[in-house]
């Protein structure tokens, strides 16, 4: 399997979809970190190898006092995964961390395989 760098996480193209509100980007570990004013928005998006020798990217959203809406998780989702699936984990609380109080985020492969089992098998849809 041929791994995406992180440097290869096209920064500009989630800035174009996002909206042109959001400031350039800038690098932010190994990845990306966007940033507007109106409403105040910080968008951190990364990318590395975690289970099973996968690539990875983490998407999150934040605002200073409140949290992100549907509407805009659903935009986070379709700039940085496109089409492919990404979840929003709920850890037990003894693993849950929470480095910011009004922070969504979002988990997906970076080649956008559904890693979860196929839901609607038998039951039409959820």
């Amino acid at each position: 399997m041929t791994r995406q760098q992180p440097s290869e996480i096209d920064g500009l193209a989630m800035r174009a979809k996002l909206g042109r509100h959001f400031l350039p980007p800038e690098r932010w570990g190994n990845g990306w970190r966007l940033h507007s004013h109106e409403p105040e928005t910080t968008v951190i998006v990364t990318i590395d190898e975690w289970i099973s020798d996968h690539t990875w990217l983490h998407a999150s959203m934040s605002h200073p006092g409140w949290l992100p809406s549907y509407d805009e998780v659903k935009a986070l989702h379709a700039a940085v995964f496109g089409d492919g699936w990404a979840y929003m984990p709920f850890a037990p609380p003894a693993k849950h961390i929470n480095d910011h109080e009004y922070c969504l985020h979002l988990w997906g492969r970076q080649d956008k395989t559904n890693v979860l089992p196929d839901f609607t098998h038998g039951l039409g849809s959820i």
